[in-house]
């Protein structure tokens, strides 16, 4: 078998690939299809019709659901009706559906009925998988993979933002950022940070591994989660906590409650650790330590407790 296919000129599959064609003049088509073909072909008199094609590894057939073009922003969707196949190219001859987008499905509504034909090259669709329609409540729905940047602005956004291993916030967008940059100075401001740091999301095309955020149109809409890349970790934020004390008043002050609730060794407040700050704090006082002067009343009750 590899020597089968090594014998082959080339190693791929060819780009167009169809099994099935019914070649048939351009007078027997209907008058719109004639016209289409005519603007781009003009001396040609046959064609060849096939019922499904597979274009650079994709199957199309007829009654699929292709969307190309934009309007005012929103995508716009196309039946296939026929599927032509003129001097090694392939054409969809379609009709535009008229559609209305619900905010509600994150979907769009689709009127079955045809509004305008179109000769359509699949080179510049917006999504070159073929779309399926369902019903919800009598209504026919379809939700495009492909989400265009007019829409992906006014869309809210849900992060997840691990800022470090111990310090993790949700956030929410109200609207998608523009960059990269935009979305770095909207977390500094909504979150507090002042350090520089790069983001890392995580892919749902790579069953969630990290990849670095560089383009703004790479972010999973709706929902993502982002991890925080510092240029220094020294530098990276770490979560609030409780002063620990470091003077032996502040030893005292810790409650036999507080105590039973740390009591763990591995706990900064536990009694073994404060203990161990406090005295590598009394590490650094000089040796000799300077003993002041006192009053006479002072320096007699320290002679007679050096007594007892």
């Amino acid at each position: 078998m590899m020597g089968y296919f090594l014998d082959e000129q080339t190693l791929f599959k060819p780009q167009l690939q169809v099994s099935n064609v019914d070649i048939v003049d351009i007078c027997c088509l209907e008058e719109k299809l004639q016209t289409l073909i005519k603007e781009k072909y003009p001396h040609q008199d046959t064609v060849s019709l096939a019922k499904c094609v597979y274009f650079r590894g994709t199957q199309y057939a007829k009654d699929m659901i292709i969307s190309a073009g934009e309007l005012s922003g929103l995508p716009e969707f196309y039946k296939i009706l026929q599927i032509l196949v003129v001097s090694e190219n392939v054409y969809f001859f379609a009709g535009r559906l008229s559609s209305w987008f619900m905010e509600h499905y994150r979907s769009y509504q689709l009127d079955n009925s045809y509004t305008d034909l179109q000769l359509l090259d699949p080179e510049p669709l917006n999504d070159h998988h073929p779309l399926t329609a369902y019903c919800v409540a009598g209504k026919l729905m379809l939700t495009p993979h492909y989400v265009p940047a007019e829409l992906r602005k006014i869309m809210a956004l849900l992060l997840r933002v691990n800022i470090n291993t111990k310090l993790i916030q949700k956030i929410k967008l109200s609207t998608l950022p523009e960059s990269v940059k935009d979305l770095q100075d909207e977390l500094k401001e909504k979150l507090g940070l002042e350090e520089e740091f790069t983001i890392q999301y995580e892919d749902p095309d790579f069953d969630n591994a990290l990849c670095n955020l560089m383009d703004i149109s790479e972010l999973p809409t709706e929902r993502a989660v982002l991890h925080l890349v510092w240029s220094d970790d020294s530098s990276a934020p770490q979560p609030q906590t409780p002063s620990q004390p470091q003077s032996p008043s502040d030893l005292g002050s810790i409650s036999s409650l507080d105590t039973a609730r740390l009591h763990s060794s591995d706990s900064p407040y536990s009694p073994s650790s404060v203990i161990w700050n406090y005295m590598r704090s009394t590490s650094h006082w000089p040796h000799p330590f300077p003993i002041p002067s006192f009053s006479y009343d002072i320096e007699l009750k320290l002679r007679k407790g050096n007594e007892i």
